[in-house]
C-alpha cells in the first residue's frame, strides 16, 4: 500500500512539474497558394533564412524564394506559362486563413517585396536545398549520370558547382548517393551528410569549394570505442552524427544499453571529435529519454521528448557543454492539415510547413 501511494505521489509530482513548463508560442508566418507555384505535392525540400523567406526546391521546376505575400526569387527554366505580373500578392488569403484558424479578425501590414528576380537556369532535377549565412543557395542537382551540388548567390546568379571531390570536379556523386542533409557553418563552408552503400558519410567543403574533410561512420565508430564505458554484456548504438556550426568538428550522440535490453538507455553520451577524430569534449546527459532532432547555428542541440500524461511534445535545447538552455511544451499543429516538413530555421527557430486547402502554411514556434 505504501509503495502504491509513493508511486502515485511521484507521478503526481511529475505531472505538476511538467505543467509548469511553458508552451512554445506558435505563429503563422505565411500562407502560400500552391497554384502560384504551379505544383501540387511535388516539393522536395525547404529552407528558411531567418524571417526573410522560405526557399522551396521543386524537382522539375527549380528554386523558388517566397516572402510572406510575394515570390521574390525564381531560378529555373522560363516557359510559356511563366509570367511575372505586377501584383502577385496573397495577402487576402493570408488574412482569411488566420481568421479561420484563430476565429478573430486580424489586421496585417502588407510588406512590399523590394525586388522580384527571375534567373533562367536549365536544371535536370533538383533535390535538397540549404541557404548559407550570406544568403547563398546550395542545391542538390540530380543528373542522368550522377549528382552534384550547385551554388547560387542570393540574387540567383550561378557561382560554381561541387563534384564529389570539390569545386568544378568532373567526378559526380554516384546516383545511388542519398543526401540526408546539408549544413552551412558560420564560415559558409558546406557539410554534406549522405548515405552510400548503406554507410553514412560526411564531406566538408570550405567557402571556396575545396574539399577538406571526408569521414564515414566506420572511421568515426573506431574513434569512439575507447571513450565509451561498457561493462560486460553492455553495448552501444550511435543515435546521430552531425557537424558543429562554429568549426569543422563533429558531434556524436551515443546510447549505451544493458545486455539484452534495447528499450532502456543506461547512458546517453555526447562526444565531440575534431578533424583528426580526437575527442575534444565528452559528457553524459542527465536526461536519457531525449531524441536528437537537429543543431542550430549557435551549436545548441534540439531534442524532442513526450509527455504522455498531457499528450504534449516536449522540446529541449542543450548547449554543447551539456547545459539545458530551455525546455518547453509544444503542439505540432492546432488545425487539420497535412505536415510536409519540420525543420530548424537558420536562426534556430522551429519551423513547420503544412498543406491545407491547396495552400502551403508556414508555422513557427519560439
Amino acid at each position: 500500500m505504501k509503495k502504491t501511494i509513493l508511486f502515485m505521489l511521484i507521478i503526481f509530482s511529475t505531472v505538476i512539474t511538467c505543467r509548469r513548463i511553458k508552451n512554445m508560442e506558435q505563429s503563422v508566418v505565411s500562407i502560400v497558394p500552391l497554384e502560384r507555384l504551379e505544383v501540387s505535392d511535388d516539393i522536395r525540400s525547404f529552407a528558411y533564412f531567418y524571417n526573410e523567406g522560405l526557399y522551396i526546391s521543386i524537382p522539375q521546376k527549380g528554386i523558388v524564394g517566397i516572402g510572406r505575400n510575394d515570390i521574390f526569387l525564381t531560378i529555373g527554366e522560363k516557359n510559356k506559362e511563366y509570367n511575372m505580373p505586377d501584383k502577385l500578392s496573397w495577402e487576402n488569403e493570408f488574412i482569411e486563413f488566420l481568421k479561420n484558424v484563430t476565429g478573430e479578425e486580424i489586421k496585417t501590414e502588407v510588406k512590399k517585396t523590394e525586388k522580384r528576380v527571375f534567373v533562367e537556369y536549365k536544371f535536370s532535377k533538383v533535390g535538397k536545398i540549404v541557404v548559407g549565412n550570406d544568403k547563398s543557395i546550395f542545391v542538390e542537382h540530380i543528373k542522368d549520370n550522377g549528382k552534384e551540388i550547385l551554388k547560387f548567390s542570393e540574387n540567383g546568379d550561378f557561382l560554381y558547382r561541387l563534384g564529389r571531390d570539390g569545386r568544378d570536379d568532373q567526378n559526380l556523386f554516384n546516383l545511388d548517393t542519398s543526401i540526408i542533409k546539408m549544413y552551412v557553418n558560420k564560415e559558409n563552408g558546406l557539410w554534406i551528410k549522405y548515405v552510400l552503400n548503406g554507410m553514412v558519410c560526411f564531406k566538408y567543403f570550405n567557402k571556396y569549394g575545396k574539399n577538406l574533410l571526408a569521414f564515414d561512420e566506420n572511421i568515426i565508430n573506431s574513434s569512439l570505442t575507447p571513450y565509451i564505458p561498457l561493462k560486460e554484456g553492455d553495448y552501444y548504438q550511435v543515435e546521430d552524427i552531425f557537424p558543429l556550426m562554429d568549426s569543422t568538428n563533429i558531434g556524436v550522440i551515443v546510447n549505451v544499453y544493458h545486455k539484452n535490453d534495447r528499450y532502456h538507455i543506461k547512458d546517453k553520451i555526447y562526444i565531440e571529435l575534431n578533424k583528426n577524430l580526437s575527442t575534444e569534449s565528452y559528457w553524459k546527459f542527465k536526461k536519457k529519454d531525449l531524441v536528437f532532432f537537429n543543431i542550430n547555428s549557435s551549436n545548441n542541440m534540439v531534442f524532442f521528448s513526450y509527455l504522455p500524461e498531457e499528450n504534449y511534445n516536449l522540446i529541449y535545447m542543450i548547449d554543447k557543454g551539456g547545459s539545458i538552455i530551455f525546455e518547453k511544451k509544444f503542439v505540432l499543429r492546432k488545425f487539420n492539415a497535412k505536415k510536409i516538413s519540420l525543420f530548424l530555421s537558420s536562426e534556430g527557430i522551429l519551423t513547420g510547413v503544412y498543406k491545407k486547402d491547396d495552400n502551403l502554411v508556414v508555422l513557427q514556434w519560439k
